[in-house]
């Protein structure tokens, strides 16, 4: 059974935070305080959005327009620090709006037909906050300086090397040539 707007809004407040809904645009809006990101107006402030999607069998967070890449030099450099973190996290993205040139840090949900708990609506905000705000540093330096210094980030960056853990796991499994070939015997989808 997909999600609606109203058990959305009954999750939203279990969790503690304070959301407007836009209903023109059938969203959840919230600001949240940050430690080292900034946004556009240099605030210590980060906007968030909770949206259903696909007639509520899919949920979206996003925090829109967190950086822009309209003057940027090296935006090579901060697509790479941007996919740096997303393989880090294994639960935060970001997408670039080629329009607009702003990319938008993103957690998506399938939700089919799942539940969602409150308890995991509050894990995936908390998440979405901190993980912006952890990684700041490292994707703002990436944008200014074209460097990327995973060192910049908090001790969950520099204490999981990427990409030991799928590298231990193909490793166990056999190597990259026994996956692909475990991979064709079971057939084409």
């Amino acid at each position: 059974m997909p999600l609606s707007n109203q058990k959305l809004e009954s999750l939203l407040r279990k969790s503690g935070c304070k959301f407007s809904f836009d209903t023109a645009n059938e969203w959840f809006c919230a600001r949240f305080h940050t430690k080292l990101f900034r946004n556009s107006k240099g605030e210590s402030q980060l906007d968030l959005i909770v949206k259903l999607v696909e007639d509520g069998a899919f949920i979206r967070f996003l925090c829109p327009e967190i950086y822009s890449l309209k003057d940027c030099k090296f935006k090579g450099a901060a697509f790479e620090a941007t996919l740096q973190m997303a393989w880090i996290t294994k639960a935060l993205s970001y997408e670039f709006d080629s329009e607009s040139e702003n990319l938008w840090a993103v957690i998506d949900l399938p939700l089919e037909d799942g539940t969602l708990t409150a308890q995991q609506v509050e894990r995936i905000l908390q998440m979405m906050v901190d993980l912006v705000d952890e990684y700041h540093p490292v994707i703002h330096h990436a944008i200014v300086s074209g460097e990327i210094n995973l060192r910049l980030a908090g001790t969950a960056t520099t204490e999981t090397p990427v990409p030991t853990e799928v590298e231990a796991l193909v490793a166990k499994l056999g190597g990259i040539d026994k996956v692909r070939k475990l991979a064709q015997e079971s057939g084409a989808a």
